[in-house]
């Protein structure tokens, strides 16, 4: 699969918010919905969105905030933020890494199905004005 660069997708999103201003095509209502745990595809993500992408579908969804917290790099922060701010979705970006730890085993920590795996996740930016660090969590899935 080949998949356009940031540039590309950076202007596809100028282009769909133009077309939605053009068309007065009315903006979801703002749902009481914040999903903090999302990855893109440049971590684990079944459905292979890009930064870009998942800004989009947030603003399509009428979400409150998004945040991505890819797995061990933070490749698409920065695409991610600013697509946030042009679709006005407030926007939060992390990292999630995991660490197996030998002494649990034969236990779930909070790693479903990998017995001994820690998996510990650090947002990075603010959600809009206020502290540096926003909590996360996740109350929706995508």
């Amino acid at each position: 699969m080949v998949v356009p660069q940031a540039p590309v997708r950076a202007q596809a999103l100028a282009d769909l918010i133009g077309a939605a201003r053009q068309a007065e095509a009315p903006r979801p209502a703002e749902a009481a919905v914040v999903n903090l745990h999302c990855h893109t595809f440049f971590s684990f993500n079944a459905y292979g969105y890009s930064p870009t992408g998942l800004a989009w579908l947030a603003r399509q969804r009428g979400f409150r905030a998004l945040g991505i917290v890819d797995f061990d790099v933070f490749d698409g922060v920065d695409e991610f933020l600013e697509a946030c701010e042009a679709v006005e979705v407030r926007g939060s970006a992390g990292l999630e890494t995991r660490t197996f730890l030998p002494e649990f085993a034969t236990r779930e920590i909070n790693s479903p199905g990998e017995p001994g795996v820690l998996s510990v996740t650090r947002p990075t930016e603010p959600i809009g004005g206020g502290e540096r660090y926003a909590s996360h969590g996740s109350s929706s899935t995508m």
